[in-house]
């Protein structure tokens, strides 16, 4: 059973729309020892009908340079419980959370050079946070990041997100492609292969946000000649592998 851990809301900023970027300082002297690309899970104490708590995952999106701080964004959606709690916290909120968690980050066995990065919808905020680490500053100097979005304004401003990255001088770009849940995302998108990626892949591939987007490109870059080992997939939604609830 993962150690509860407890973080204080640092700041607070609306970046557009519905969208919430919460800075945190951790309570404690401890660092938190995360590296970019990993994510937390935030226990909001909130009880659903039958008696589950609602916890929440949250890519963590600032650079790995500080560990007693870090940064997330939450999108809000709907009436859902765990992003309205998460937009209603105030400067000073303590807040409790496991983590870090995940292996989207470099590794032991990844490709040195030059990297490919491909996030959607939301998977942007695990993109950010992986090219912003300092294990993959060493391992893939000047990379590139498409991201995949329904509309420009859909999550975080592209001119933001691209502000994140010029330290690491990582590339951004961004294309337009059907929302999610639509049957022929995938197929729309393969089709237009060779406008959306570069034509030579040397490097290593790392793939976050929807699960209907994501296995059909692994396949296809494994078809095009890229290795298993070197793509590194983080599923946010419609993942294929995930056990449902009888």
């Amino acid at each position: 059973m993962a150690v509860p851990k407890f973080a204080k809301v640092a700041q607070c900023e609306k970046i557009q729309g519905g969208v919430r970027l919460i800075n945190f300082v951790l309570c404690g002297p401890d660092p938190l020892g995360f590296a970019g690309g990993q994510y937390i899970i935030v226990n909001t104490g909130l009880e659903l009908p039958g008696g589950k708590i609602v916890k929440r995952a949250y890519s963590i999106l600032s650079a790995d340079s500080d560990q007693l701080r870090f940064a997330i964004a939450v999108k809000q959606v709907g009436s859902g419980p765990g992003s309205n709690f998460m937009h209603q916290l105030s400067v000073g909120q303590e807040l409790p959370f496991s983590g870090p968690w995940g292996q989207f980050r470099p590794d032991s066995n990844t490709v040195q050079g030059p990297a490919l990065i491909v996030a959607t919808d939301t998977g942007i905020t695990a993109a950010l946070g992986l090219a912003q680490g300092a294990a993959f500053a060493q391992a893939h100097p000047g990379s590139q990041l498409i991201w995949l979005v329904s509309t420009p304004d859909y999550f975080l401003p592209p001119e933001w997100a691209a502000s994140r990255l010029k330290v690491r001088q990582t590339a951004l770009k961004v294309k337009t492609v059907l929302p999610a849940g639509d049957p022929a995302r995938a197929q729309t998108l393969l089709r237009d292969w060779a406008e959306v990626f570069p034509i030579k892949l040397s490097g290593s591939v790392y793939l976050a946000g929807d699960g209907d987007l994501l296995y059909p490109l692994s396949s296809a870059f494994t078809a095009r000649g890229c290795l298993e080992k070197d793509i590194k997939l983080e599923c946010f939604f419609n993942n294929p592998f995930k056990k449902v609830a009888s």
